[in-house]
């Protein structure tokens, strides 16, 4: 599973994210987590070695 994503597309699921009322419309929730789920694991390398490192 490969997709991309621009940094508006995930800026704009980390903002629905923390609306509270996002809960109600599950598929603009799920659409956000799976951007999120996206960006995380494919920074997963990167947020390990700054983690090791600090």
């Amino acid at each position: 599973m490969r997709e991309d994503y621009s940094g508006k597309q995930i800026n704009k699921a980390g903002e629905i994210l923390l609306v509270s009322d996002t809960i109600k419309d599950e598929e603009k929730l799920s659409q956000a987590m799976a951007v999120m789920s996206f960006w995380r694991f494919s920074h997963e390398e990167h947020l390990e070695i700054a983690l090791s490192t600090v």
